[in-house]
């Protein structure tokens, strides 16, 4: 059995290790932390946009052009009215109002069968018109 003097200095020496090494500079703490995208390859696209944005956003603040229409909030931009169409004078196809187009197997069937079947099937329809 090992005495409980001898474990309280194991202890007090592994924590002077530990706190040796904790006193250490460490060479990755050193660097400047760097955002994740710049540590992507150049030929990334969003790491370029990224870059992009930055020099854009750097070079609006030397020169002051914050208040130019493209930076200001397009909510409270107002709303410029479309122009008026003339749609006499523009010429489009004609519109097909005939959508429906029975499977050659349905159309041979008789009024009867078809009731049969929509029975059978519980279809219904309703509205104007409807078969």
């Amino acid at each position: 059995e090992v005495p409980a003097e001898a474990e309280a200095n194991a202890l007090d020496v592994f924590m002077e290790s530990i706190e040796a090494k904790a006193a250490e500079p460490n060479e990755d703490l050193s660097k400047k932390a760097m955002p994740s995208w710049e540590d992507m390859p150049a030929d990334d696209p969003v790491a370029s946009y990224c870059e992009l944005c930055d020099q854009n956003a750097a070079q609006g603040d030397e020169n002051g052009e914050d208040d130019d229409e493209e930076n200001m909030d397009r909510r409270r931009k107002p709303i410029e009215p479309l122009p008026r169409v003339n749609h006499e004078e523009i010429d489009y196809p004609a519109v097909e109002f005939g959508f429906y187009k029975p499977h050659p197997e349905i159309d041979l069937l008789t009024e009867e069968e078809v009731a049969t079947l929509r029975k059978e099937l519980r279809v219904t329809a309703t509205g104007s018109n409807c078969p």
